[in-house]
């Protein structure tokens, strides 16, 4: 499984707030946008934009059904726990499901999911080179993501 056998994109978010605060205007558009433009062998894959709580969406989705899950939706432990418990039975095995922001002493409560469900020590992790901040002056670790293969 990788991106050549990827039919179909869902991208879940709420849409609705930016890192500043402020509402977003078309980051949708500009993310099936981004997609499109990778170079990743998406452009001709269904990609759908959904608007939407990360949990609450996953209701809509068969188990067993999904290639590929990248969490980063809320990083308090209880809502980290809710996303996995939602999203795990949807994945296929040998699927993958991502997290971002792990390994950080900003967001702890999603190590703390993790570890609980899954276990820290089963993911492959990986540093982010395109952290960013909205302060030139932060001197803010850059984030980790995980990759969780279902057995």
């Amino acid at each position: 499984m990788f991106l050549k056998e990827i039919t179909d994109i869902n991208c879940i978010d709420c849409w609705i707030y930016g890192i500043d605060g402020q509402f977003y205007d078309n980051v949708a558009e500009e993310l099936r946008h981004n997609i499109l433009e990778s170079n990743l062998y998406l452009t001709n894959r269904n990609i759908e934009l959904l608007k939407g709580d990360s949990a609450d969406s996953a209701k809509g989705f068969e188990d067993n059904s999904v290639d590929f899950v990248f969490i980063d939706a809320g990083h308090q432990y209880h809502e980290v726990k809710k996303d996995i418990e939602a999203w795990l039975p949807k994945v296929k095995s040998k699927g993958w499901v991502c997290f971002h922001d792990i390994n950080s002493s900003i967001d702890p409560g999603v190590d703390q999911a993790i570890e609980e469900l899954l276990g820290l020590n089963k993911l492959i992790i990986g540093v982010d080179t395109d952290y960013f901040t909205p302060d030139p002056h932060c001197v803010a670790p850059p984030m980790k993501s995980g990759i969780y293969i279902k057995p």
